[in-house]
């Protein structure tokens, strides 16, 4: 099977600047590597402001799904890494915005908290997984 590496001009360059890829294409499946706050250019935004923070992770999932022809419907599975597990539980933080990607159908997701992100500013990573019809 096919293995298309994705690496939309929408989103941070990471292949050169960080060494990966922004997500990989297998058939019918997007596996996206973790998103962050971080803007075209590589800057965190939104420093110290989950809600913006969850809202820039969550865009970048969107164009880089929207590069490869996909949609935010078509995710299936997300794992979220947050630095404080109390921003989870905060509807206008968290709930909101979720559903202003997702509407009322949400994939699975996996919530974690952790130590540390890759940049120390960023609160929340997301990873994800879509499926195409």
């Amino acid at each position: 099977m096919t293995k298309e590496i994705l690496a939309p001009e929408t989103v941070c360059e990471t292949i050169k600047r960080y060494w990966y890829s922004q997500a990989v294409k297998v058939g019918n499946t997007i596996y996206i590597s973790g998103q962050g706050a971080i803007d075209k250019e590589g800057k965190v935004v939104g420093k110290g402001d989950f809600a913006a923070q969850t809202r820039q992770a969550l865009e970048n999932i969107k164009l880089i799904l929207e590069a490869a022809g996909a949609s935010m419907s078509d995710i299936v599975d997300m794992t979220v890494f947050i630095k404080d597990m109390r921003y989870f539980y905060r509807r206008k933080e968290y709930g909101d915005i979720f559903r202003e990607y997702f509407g009322d159908r949400f994939p699975c997701v996996t919530a974690i908290q952790v130590v540390s992100l890759f940049y120390s500013d960023m609160l929340i990573e997301i990873k994800a997984t879509a499926v195409m019809e």
